[in-house]
């Protein structure tokens, strides 16, 4: 049943997208450091990203670029900084992939450019995206990522329980549109994709971070 729970664009980006307005007063130049340009996943978040954009709500945060590090750390590496080059006064980078935030965040932490730190121009510049919270609790601790998310693999279990159970007990058969409950999440509905959403991300800052080992 894994092919019901894959990450998907239609909550994830959004998300990321609202975190890091929420981090920069919804204003400023922002960029993205992804995985692959041919990694499917990565390419569905980014275009909803860049759809969420649109919105009112987002009108002064402007997408000024879009690099990718191959999933490599030096190549991300290297990118981040290619990054800070050449936009100067960047306000925010979203890097929805773990190998991508992690080495961005050593980026950004040794040229001092986060909030309040001694190279920070005006607000300073706030990073995000998706990681595990063991990769980036120095990072966060000394304010270099202001807060990041990713997707909880306990709700994921939670609803494979209970749509196991629905399917052997054949109360239900999965197709678009089909629609089935459980105690916590309610009713819940398959996209055309045969894709569930297991609840929001989980948000990763200084006020939870030393609380998860993973």
């Amino acid at each position: 049943m894994r092919r019901f729970f894959q990450p998907t664009s239609i909550s994830l980006g959004s998300e990321q997208v609202e975190l890091l307005g929420s981090l920069i007063g919804y204003e400023g130049n922002i960029a993205i450091l992804s995985a692959t340009t041919d990694a499917p996943n990565q390419n569905a978040w980014i275009a909803k990203m860049k759809e969420t954009l649109k919105q009112p709500k987002y009108a002064k945060m402007k997408l000024v670029d879009t690099v990718y590090g191959d999933d490599e750390p030096q190549k991300s590496t290297t990118e981040c900084e290619g990054l800070l080059s050449k936009h100067p006064g960047l306000r925010g980078i979203i890097s929805p992939t773990s190998v991508g935030l992690a080495a961005s965040a050593q980026v950004v932490d040794r040229a001092g450019v986060y909030p309040g730190g001694p190279h920070a121009t005006g607000l300073g510049l706030q990073l995000t995206g998706l990681s595990t919270p063991n990769q980036l609790k120095k990072f966060v601790t000394n304010g270099s990522v202001g807060a990041f998310q990713l997707w909880a693999p306990s709700n994921e279990g939670y609803i494979a329980l209970y749509l196991g159970k629905a399917i052997h007990e054949k109360t239900l058969t999965p197709a678009p549109g089909a629609e089935f409950s459980t105690p916590k999440f309610g009713k819940m509905k398959f996209s055309p994709k045969l894709e569930l959403i297991a609840g929001p991300l989980v948000k990763f800052d200084k006020s939870n971070i030393s609380k998860f080992d993973f």
